[in-house]
C-alpha cells in the first residue's frame, strides 16, 4: 500500500501497526521509530529550493526574489533555506524575501503573500506550499511577474490552461515516480529493506523542468549555468549549504560554473531513466 504526503503519516502508522503482514510505502514522510513493513521516500527539498533560488537569483533584474511557502514544517524549510542560498550562490546582491504561511489550501493567503512580494519589488516567485504557493504564482504570473513551480512540472498542471504559461520559468521537481518505483522493484525483487530511500540529485530524485513557452526569455547563460549546478549537486562537487553542520557555499563569480567532476550525471541522462 502506497501512501502520500505527510497529513498520512497517522494513518499509515495505525495502518502498520494493524496489518504486519502488508508492506506500505510512505512518500514524503517516514518515522523515527522502524517498522520491518515500512519503507519512506524522501526528498532533498534544499537542492530542489537551491535550484529554483539559482535560477530566481539568476533571472532577477530588481535583484529581489521571493518564496510563498507554506506550514513551517521541516520539509518546507529545507526548500526556504535552500531558495535562499542558492540565490545568493548566483547573485550576492540578490535580496530573497521568504514567508512560511498557514495552511497549504488556502488561496487568498497566497495572493496576499505574493502581493506583498511585489510591492516590494520582487520580480521572481517561487511557490513552494501546496494550493498556496501554486496561487500565489499564478497570482504572480497575471501581474507580469516570473514564477517557479514545485513538487511537478506546474507548467502541465497549474498552468494547464495556458493563461500567463509563459510567466512560468520551471518548477523544482521531485521524481516521485523514480522513488516509488524503485521501493516497488525492490519488493517484487525480494529486494525490499525497511528504513527510507533518500531521493536526491544524484539518482534523479531531485531536478528541474523543461522551460516551456519561457525560453525565449532565459538567455542561453542562464540555462548553461542552471544545468551546471545541478550536475554539481547531482557529483555532490556543490552543497547547498542547509542542514546541521553544512556550509553555506561562497558566491560563484559572475558568469563562473561551478566544479563539476568526471562522469557526473546530466539531467537528459534522468529523462531517459
Amino acid at each position: 500500500i502506497i501512501t502520500v504526503g505527510f497529513q498520512m503519516a497517522d494513518a499509515t502508522v495505525a495502518a502498520i501497526k494493524k496489518y504486519p503482514e502488508v508492506t506500505f510505502i510512505g512518500v514524503d514522510f517516514t518515522f523515527e521509530e522502524a517498522y520491518p513493513n515500512f519503507v519512506g521516500i524522501q526528498f532533498r527539498e534544499d537542492q530542489g529550493g537551491f535550484l529554483a533560488g539559482a535560477m530566481a537569483g539568476l533571472m532577477t533584474k530588481s535583484n529581489v526574489v521571493g518564496v510563498v511557502a507554506g506550514v513551517e514544517i521541516p520539509p518546507v524549510q529545507r526548500f526556504v533555506a535552500g531558495f535562499i542560498n542558492g540565490a545568493k550562490y548566483v547573485n550576492p546582491n540578490v535580496t530573497a524575501l521568504s514567508v512560511f504561511t498557514t495552511s497549504f489550501a488556502d488561496a487568498e493567503q497566497g495572493y496576499a503573500e505574493a502581493d506583498k512580494m511585489i510591492a516590494q519589488k520582487a520580480d521572481v516567485i517561487f511557490g513552494a506550499g501546496g494550493l498556496t504557493g501554486s496561487s500565489a504564482i499564478v497570482h504572480a504570473a497575471g501581474k507580469g511577474v516570473f514564477v517557479i513551480g514545485v513538487d511537478q512540472d506546474e507548467f502541465n498542471t497549474t498552468f494547464a490552461t495556458g493563461t500567463n504559461s509563459d510567466k512560468i520559468l520551471t518548477s523544482a521537481v521531485k521524481g516521485v515516480d523514480a522513488g516509488v518505483y524503485t521501493a516497488v522493484k525492490n519488493l517484487i525483487e525480494g529486494k525490499f529493506e525497511p528504513g527510507e530511500i533518500v531521493l536526491t540529485a544524484a539518482n534523479c530524485g531531485i531536478a528541474y523542468a523543461p522551460f516551456h513557452k519561457s525560453e525565449g526569455s532565459v538567455p542561453a547563460e542562464v540555462s548553461t549555468r542552471l544545468e551546471a549546478i545541478w550536475r554539481a549537486l547531482a557529483g555532490e562537487t556543490l552543497d547547498t549549504g542547509v542542514g546541521e553542520g553544512a556550509v553555506v557555499p561562497e558566491s560563484l563569480a559572475p558568469g563562473a560554473l561551478p566544479t563539476i567532476k568526471d562522469g557526473a550525471p546530466r539531467l537528459a541522462d534522468c529523462a531517459q531513466n
